[in-house]
């Protein structure tokens, strides 16, 4: 996908999942010197254990909850948006327009009422530990969907 304009909640979707990606491939887990560490979990000194999604979930929180309350706004969410395009447009080596297009906007929109899973005008760290945990899934399922289609087509292949 050209990251010059997302067009669609598709896009912004893809986008999302892109940075969680390159998150989770280039996360580094460290805990205290009582912590362990695996490649997809860390388990902390309070015997809690967080997946790199979850880790991925409270770093991005932190970053689009520019006011500190504790919940992403509309503005903010539209704000961490444009950020993440003008960063990936940057290390696309394309030139960064800052003017958000009325469709990425409207795109930002819908993705941000779809993560808004109670309807109060803003996402919480639950709610977009959820939304992020659900892309996951989504993203597992057709990779596995994918090998079966690849491993049919090679017994069809053979017969």
């Amino acid at each position: 996908m050209s990251v010059a304009a997302i067009g669609s909640s598709d896009d912004m979707a893809l986008l999302l999942q892109q940075l969680a990606q390159q998150n989770a491939k280039h996360a580094t887990t460290t805990t205290s010197t009582t912590g362990t560490t695996s490649a997809n979990s860390v388990t902390g000194t309070s015997g809690t254990t967080a997946t790199a999604s979850d880790l991925f979930a409270q770093q991005l929180f932190s970053v689009l909850d520019t006011d500190g309350d504790g919940k992403i706004s509309s503005e903010e969410a539209q704000a961490g948006a444009q950020k993440a395009q003008d960063l990936l447009q940057s290390l696309n080596g394309q030139n960064s327009n800052s003017i958000q297009s009325t469709e990425s906007s409207e795109a930002v929109n819908q993705v941000f009422s779809q993560m808004d899973s109670d309807g109060d005008g803003t996402i919480s760290k639950a709610e977009l530990s959820s939304a992020i945990a659900q892309m996951e899934m989504q993203q597992l399922l057709q990779m596995q969907n994918g090998d079966k289609s690849q491993e049919n087509s090679k017994t069809q292949d053979v017969s």
